[in-house]
């Protein structure tokens, strides 16, 4: 029930808000025909006509697949009808269309907090305020912002989320053996580390490690291949340097993953990854040991808790 209320209470209060108003002068003075039916779709999306709304913004795509306004429209329709993952791309182009303006990233915000992800909807606040706007809207957005934070205290009775502290992802380990060593990143990227309780993780001085890397596609134009063929550079060049044999096993591999290991001997570490392709992101989780080498029954094993990876994201 209160993810509902806040569901509702963000999309209200981004349309009330004046932020998402106006054409901005996106349609040429002869478009009239454009201009006409995106104040049409405006109107039946004001009215809650949303299906009609939507059907008139495809096809001013269709006419003019960069109408920020338009992409913007459709994102927002999509989202008050809580169709979340159908309203992540417009907002993802809109974005990079308008990348100053502050309305793509209000429009995440309330996707990511319509999915519960209110970490992330934070970081989306954050984007935005970071963007050049007047003083009301700049308080419009802060006051948006705590209240996704003030619900999601009465969802869970957490502390506050000024920061990411768990970005919606799951590991099948032994929690009370492991903790939430390090965050770091923001939307588009974020790194997330798990270290052995009572090793320190920051100063680099661990024995096993486990890493979740996080890259946005709609940030980096990239695959699990490219991501692939990028780690296996490093980890050769690593080897280069130290001027040790490396090792690099592809032990096996879907549509949606790749699992691989390597081990660079004269550095004593080696390493078992899973780079792995989820909706609108590509995921590497990593168990890094400081050892010459992984046995064979721990590898099957290390690559079954790898593949335990969850995320609601």
């Amino acid at each position: 029930m209160i993810k509902k209320i806040a569901v509702s209470f963000l999309l209200c209060f981004l349309l009330g808000t004046g932020i998402f108003a106006g054409t901005s002068g996106v349609f040429a003075e002869e478009d009239i025909d454009s201009k006409q039916l995106y104040e049409s779709a405006l109107a039946d999306f004001e009215n809650r006509e949303y299906s009609s709304s939507v059907d008139k913004l495809k096809k001013l795509l269709e006419k003019e697949p960069e109408s920020s306004e338009a992409l913007l429209l459709l994102g927002r329709n999509y989202s008050i009808q809580e169709e979340f993952e159908l309203a992540k791309p417009y907002f993802a182009k809109f974005i990079k269309l308008e990348p100053k303006s502050p309305k793509g990233y209000l429009g995440m915000a309330g996707v990511y907090n319509g999915e519960g992800l209110t970490p992330i909807a934070v970081m989306y606040f954050d984007k935005a305020l970071s963007m050049r706007a007047p003083k009301y809207v700049k308080k419009n957005i802060l006051n948006m912002r705590q209240a996704v934070i003030d619900i999601q205290k009465m969802r869970e009775g957490t502390e506050s989320y000024t920061n990411v502290k768990n970005p919606g992802i799951s590991l099948f380990i032994d929690i009370p053996k492991w903790y939430n060593a390090y965050f770091d990143g923001n939307a588009y990227a974020w790194t997330f580390e798990y270290g052995r309780v009572g090793e320190n993780v920051i100063d680099y001085k661990w024995t096993k490690l486990i890493t979740v890397h996080y890259f946005s596609k709609y940030a980096f134009d990239m695959s699990i291949d490219d991501l692939f063929e990028s780690q296996c550079e490093f980890i050769k060049q690593q080897a280069d340097y130290l001027n040790s044999p490396v090792s690099v096993k592809i032990l096996k591999r879907n549509d949606k993953s790749i699992y691989y290991m390597w081990s660079i001997p004269n550095f004593k570490e080696s390493e078992i990854a899973r780079i792995y392709d989820y909706r609108d992101g590509i995921y590497v989780i990593r168990y890094t040991a400081k050892r010459k080498f992984f046995l064979p029954n721990e590898v099957e094993d290390i690559v079954n808790m790898l593949g335990s990876f969850k995320t609601t994201n």
